[in-house]
């Protein structure tokens, strides 16, 4: 998956997520540690290639994913530990976990059928983004991880 401009001709740009903070961070001092909650407010990422879904005892047919938020649930809340550098000026890190309900919308190639799979209608969070020691101002694409869980488990 790569990202998608929410809205290309807008103020954001090229802009493909987007995360809340819901509170203020107070970093006072060298060093300083401050973890606070966030949220995802937007998603927007499409395949870098078609995806081959293989039937049994049929061919196989080449679709294209794009992935947004879900629109049954709320996302869930997550976090973000922001950590200052040791010296003045020296900017810092974060590391940050963010649970994601996706909504997946796949489009066949062959005949522009499409099929959609709103994970907030199966229960728990689907996936989480997470970064570890990350950089401030670092924009590289955090890791995915996807996992489905038993409902109240």
């Amino acid at each position: 998956m790569q990202g998608s401009p929410i809205d290309s001709s807008g103020p954001l740009g090229p802009t493909d997520t987007i995360v809340r903070r819901t509170a203020p961070a107070s970093l006072v001092g060298a060093g300083a540690t401050a973890t606070v909650p966030i949220e995802i407010v937007a998603l927007s990422l499409v395949s870098s290639q078609p995806i081959t879904v293989t039937y049994a005892g049929g061919p196989s047919e080449q679709w294209l994913v794009r992935a947004c938020l879900s629109g049954s649930v709320a996302q869930p809340a997550g976090s973000i530990a922001i950590t200052n550098g040791t010296c003045v000026n020296e900017g810092g890190t974060f590391t940050s976990r963010l649970p994601v309900q996706p909504r997946f919308i796949f489009r066949r190639l062959g005949d522009g059928a499409e099929r959609v799979l709103d994970t907030g209608a199966l229960g728990p969070a689907a996936g989480s983004l997470h970064d570890a020691g990350r950089p401030l101002g670092e924009h590289r694409r955090p890791r995915i991880a996807a996992h489905h869980g038993a409902a109240g488990g």
